[in-house]
């Protein structure tokens, strides 16, 4: 039987309020069993990749909370989830461990042995015990196979050679092996005090030997030759002869230089002082300056004073050890060195200067000298202080 066109009106109309009542139907308080996949949860960001180029942060060296990593996990939105190891821990000691190899590889760590480096980071690095070194500078040639010989070079004992063993003469500067084992001596031999040097040198001759080599630390002060001193004075007060005292102390110098026969060096030294005195007393604030002027003309001249001893011309100078009360009474002035013109060309343009010799020790060549002993110097190196680590 047909159904009546008004019966179907009324079964869509019902048809239609059944789903837009379901449409407004609050959802239930649980999730409905569903054949679709539940979408994937939230992805943790990648972890920042360290290459050669980036620094890694430096992490304090209080230890991270046992909760921090729970936390830190939460926050990138993988709550649970294995997180990578941070980057190693770099400390201060690796840091300054590689300032300091960055600074010297290139004379400790390529040289140093095996068992002297420490590996930290990656870098190379030389446990140094100070920061004084030894700049060689000249040795005699002709006296280097007695120095090799010695056992005061090895053991700090007497040296019993001939009087052969050393010539007047000076040697060249470089020999067969450029003096390889005299710079070890320079640099690694324990040196002998100066206040030792008497003693050592009465052992000596009780033993019935001559002569005695040793290795001398000090502070080596030059001085200048009277005569060139006067020279050089003389141009410096040119400008300031308005004053009286010091017009008539230039002219007397002045007419000293032009005698005949030269100028004695003790009357140069009394014309020095004569001088000196008068630039003091006409101008007390410039003297200081006109004084460094003098003494800087000297040195570039290399006007040192030199003495015809041992059978050759020698620079003298004087050795005071770098604690100036380890000298004895009787050597309040220093041990006279003396240097042969060939090493005294290699000293730097000062007047002092800490350095380390190999001298031979004999008794006073000059009567004016107040030390009973001389020290003719057979090899020299200069001693250099690069200061502290962190300066």
């Amino acid at each position: 039987m047909a159904e009546d066109p008004l019966d179907q009106l009324m079964s869509a109309t019902l048809a239609i309020e059944g789903d837009e009542a379901k449409l407004r139907r609050p959802a239930l308080p649980f999730a409905e069993i569903s054949s679709q996949q539940a979408p994937a949860p939230p992805t943790a960001p990648e972890p920042p990749q360290w290459h050669a180029s980036t620094t890694p942060p430096v992490y304090a060296s209080v230890g991270m909370p046992s909760a921090m990593p729970e936390m830190l996990a939460r926050y990138a939105g993988v709550s649970g989830a294995a997180q990578p190891a941070p980057p190693p821990r770099i400390t201060d000691q690796a840091l300054a461990n590689g300032a300091t190899a960055s600074a010297y590889a290139f004379s400790n760590a390529a040289t140093a042995p095996p068992e002297q480096q420490l590996r930290d980071g990656g870098l190379a690095v030389t446990p140094q015990l100070g920061r004084e070194r030894v700049d060689y500078l000249w040795h005699d040639a002709c006296a280097e196979d007695a120095i090799l010989r010695a056992p005061s070079m090895k053991q700090d004992a007497a040296n019993d050679l001939g009087d052969e063993w050393l010539a007047p003469t000076a040697g060249v500067a470089n020999s067969s092996n450029d003096g390889a084992e005299i710079r070890a001596i320079l640099l690694e031999r324990q040196p002998t005090s100066i206040d030792e040097l008497a003693r050592l040198y009465e052992e000596t001759l009780d033993r019935g030997a001559d002569r005695l080599l040793c290795l001398v630390r000090g502070e080596l002060t030059l001085s200048f030759e009277p005569i060139d001193a006067v020279r050089a004075t003389l141009a410096v007060v040119t400008p300031f002869l308005a004053d009286t005292r010091l017009k008539e102390a230039y002219d007397a110098a002045q007419e000293a230089l032009r005698a005949t026969g030269g100028l004695a060096p003790a009357i140069a030294a009394s014309h020095k002082e004569r001088l000196d005195e008068a630039m003091r007393a006409a101008s007390r604030n410039s003297y200081p300056a006109m004084e460094s002027l003098i003494e800087r003309s000297l040195i570039e001249e290399r006007a040192f004073s030199r003495r015809k001893v041992f059978g050759g011309s020698f620079v003298r100078g004087l050795l005071q050890p770098s604690n100036r009360s380890a000298l004895p009474a009787h050597a309040s002035g220093g041990v006279p060195v003396y240097v042969p013109d060939a090493g005294a060309e290699s000293l730097p343009l000062m007047r002092s200067v800490p350095v380390r010799l190999i001298a031979e020790v004999r008794p006073t060549q000059d009567a004016v000298e107040s030390h009973p002993l001389a020290l003719r110097v057979v090899a020299l190196g200069r001693v250099v202080d690069l200061g502290p680590r962190g300066r």
